[in-house]
This record gives structure tokens, sequence and C-alpha cells, in this order.
């Protein structure tokens, strides 16, 4: 096979990886450092440091909205069924946005005060929240390590679910199972409904910064930590165990960020995940390896939203947000097994050739032995240099006799 030929689907490939960009377009300009971030059919919204939640259009990059109300950082975004939007801040509230109504805050969920004693006492900041597929029962995580379970038709604050140690993290429903992450390096797993504690999980050493949840059918919790590495677990088996027992049903560990994890998502068989170290990655799940780094944000990436179709974004320290092409980056890698493929198969078949060749020539050795030449035509019709040493050898050793003689 000729080497020209593996050299060009080499320098294909490096084409293909040269020419490709894996940001598709950067939403900037009048942003401020990103906090938390949700996808929306065309839209998408952010909380910043300085309390309002914008909204900008996926298509063409314009504002949409200011929802104006808190007065300090938005931690975290979330979406209902019935379009109302769901914002956490560290003012300590909750507030509940209707869409429909052009963005009309229309309740407000107030955590408790710092201190009960102090009439003008900051109320607790929220860090976090989940809400449950009814619609009706929000959890959400604060600073002091609790986790409060609130009715929101109601508005009032039906559980407190105590336990950790720290700062809570993230909080995730999964059926009437309440999981929770904290920086006290534990994540609990607490069924609403008998309020027993189920599973106790500590991935490391280190504060866990971010828990995200697969679907249901696919049983994957998955735990970004302070120390760089995700840590993959097998839900079936983390809610199996009895309460106080911590559970060692880790399934894999992902190692490649260089500092702390500080988001998760997961999308079919991968999760992305967004560092300090201002990297998106995306891994296999299956495999356990990584598939792809995104790379662009020039501080570290707080959120990630990922929508039905696949497109990633990121929010970022440096004011940006960035839209990746998860399909793309596929499609890329697809092609680029394809010609390894190629290229193996090309190298193969000259391999083969070598050795077919190297088998020739041992059998053309073989056919020039003595015993070969006794048949008279063998010698006669290959005049090479190798089968006329043998005859010259044999020649001379007589002659060399008789002149002694």
């Amino acid at each position: 096979m000729d080497p020209a030929l593996i050299e060009e689907y080499h320098q294909q490939l490096r084409e293909q990886q040269s020419q490709f960009n894996d940001c598709v377009c950067v939403f900037t300009g009048a942003l401020e450092a990103v906090l938390s971030l949700q996808t929306h059919q065309d839209v998408f919204y952010y909380g910043s440091h300085d309390g309002p939640v914008r909204s900008f259009n996926l298509k063409n990059g314009r504002r949409t909205q200011v929802l104006r109300g808190h007065t300090s950082w938005v931690n975290d975004i979330l979406i209902g069924d019935n379009r109302l939007l769901y914002s956490c801040s560290r003012d300590g509230d909750v507030r509940c946005w209707d869409l429909e109504k052009e963005g009309e805050c229309v309740k407000v969920l107030s955590s408790p005060q710092v201190s009960k004693t102090v009439e003008k006492s900051p109320r607790i900041p929220i860090n976090c929240m989940g809400l449950h597929n009814n619609g009706s029962i929000l959890a959400t995580g604060g600073s002091d390590g609790n986790v409060l379970l609130w009715n929101v038709n109601s508005e009032t604050i039906e559980k407190v679910y105590t336990g950790h140690g720290a700062s809570i993290s993230a909080v995730k429903f999964r059926g009437n199972h309440l999981f929770s992450s904290s920086w006290d390096c534990f994540a609990k797993v607490v069924d609403i409904e008998t309020d027993q504690v189920v599973s106790v999980i500590k991935a490391s050493n280190t504060p866990i910064k971010s828990l995200s949840l697969s679907k249901e059918e696919k049983n994957t919790l998955v735990l970004g930590c302070n120390n760089g590495s995700i840590y993959v677990y097998d839900t079936r088996v983390s809610v199996a165990h009895k309460s106080n027992n911590q559970t060692n049903d880790l399934v894999k560990t992902l190692k490649g960020h260089s500092e702390c994890v500080l988001c998760t998502s997961i999308y079919n068989d991968y999760v992305f995940s967004g560092s300090d170290d201002t990297y998106c990655i995306q891994w296999d799940l299956r495999e356990g390896k990584v598939i792809h780094i995104y790379s662009g944000h020039q501080d570290a990436v707080r959120c990630l939203s990922i929508t039905e179709e696949g497109d990633v974004y990121s929010g970022s320290f440096d004011h940006s947000v960035r839209r990746w092409d998860m399909n793309g980056v596929m499609k890329l890698i697809e092609d680029e097994q394809k010609l390894n493929q190629q290229i193996k198969f090309l190298e193969q078949q000259q391999a083969d050739k070598l050795k077919e060749s190297k088998r020739k020539g041992g059998t053309d050795k073989k056919a020039t032995s003595p015993g070969a030449k006794r048949t008279g035509s063998a010698s006669s019709s290959r005049p090479s240099t190798g089968k006329s040493r043998p005859s010259t050898a044999k020649s001379s050793r007589p002659s060399t006799a008789r002149k002694k003689k």
C-alpha cells in the first residue's frame, strides 16, 4: 500500500481538527459575573452578584427581560413545568416569577433569620434549590447546613432537615428521595415521606461542590468535589442502605480537572463538568474517560445548562456565557474514528503485504537448496547470484584436491 495514501489520511485528520471550533457563540458585554444559569425554550436566564435575573434570546443574543427583586447574589435558578421561574439568593429569599405575565414576581419565600433575638437580623442565605415532580414541593439548601422543605402553594416551611455540618451546595429530588450535598464532605439521601436518612455518602475528604442526577432509568448520581475529582454512584445501591450506614457504592472516579469542580450536569451517557481551572469537560459515563475539553473561558466555570437538543451553555466568572457545539464535537469524534479505522486498515494491509513478501522470499530460498538443484531445472531457470555460490564451491573443491595429488 502506498505510504503517501496513509499520510494523506493523516493530513485530512489534522485539517479537520484544526478547522473545528467547538464554541458556537459567546454572550458577553452587558453581563456581570455569572453565578447561575438556566435555559428555557429560546431564552436563557442568568443570575449574578448584583441581584437581578436577566434573560437573553438564544438566537440573536438580545436581552429580553430583567427580573428585579433580589438584593444580593442569585445562586440558583430553576424552571417548573408551568412556566414559573424560581430564583434563590444570598439575601435569603426564593422568588417565583410568572413568565407568562412578563416575569411578574408572584411569590416570595423567605428563609428564617440568622438570629431570632436580633430584630433586624439578616435571613439565612440560600445556596441552592430542587423542585419536586409534583411542582408544589420545593427544597432549599442554606449556608447554615439545613435543608428546608417548602409548600409552594401555602408559601410555608413544612420540614427542616438537619444533619449536615456545613453549607449546603446542592439539593435534588428523585421521586420522594431528596439528595443533598454539603461542604462537610457528605451527601445524604432522605425519604421525605418517612423522614428517614436512607443513605450517607462520603466521596472524599474534601467539600462537595456539586450534585447531579440522571434520568430515573439511568440511576446515576454524580458528585463534584473540591479536589478536582468527580465521583459517580449508582443510586439503586445508595438508597438500598440503611440509615447511618456509610455507603461504598462508588462506580467510577473521573479525574481531569486540576482545580475545584463547581458544577456538573448529566446528558444521556455523558456528564459535563465546570471547574475553577476555567475548563468544561465532557466525560463518557460508560467508559469513564474524557470525550472533549471545551476551552475558552478566562475564569472559573460556575454553572451549566443543557437543552434537550444537546446545546451546552456554560456561565463563568469572566462575565460570559458560552454555547458549545456538543453535536459537532460528537460528529468530529465519529469522523476521526472512521479515518483512524481507514488508516489502521491501510497500515494492516501494508504489514500483511510485507509479511507475505518475506514469506515468499523464504520459500524461494528453500527452492534454491542443493536438494532442489538435483532436478536440473531450477538452477538453469534462475541463474541468480545466490544460486551460483553453491555450484562454485562444489566445482572448486575437487580441482584443488587434484592439484595436491
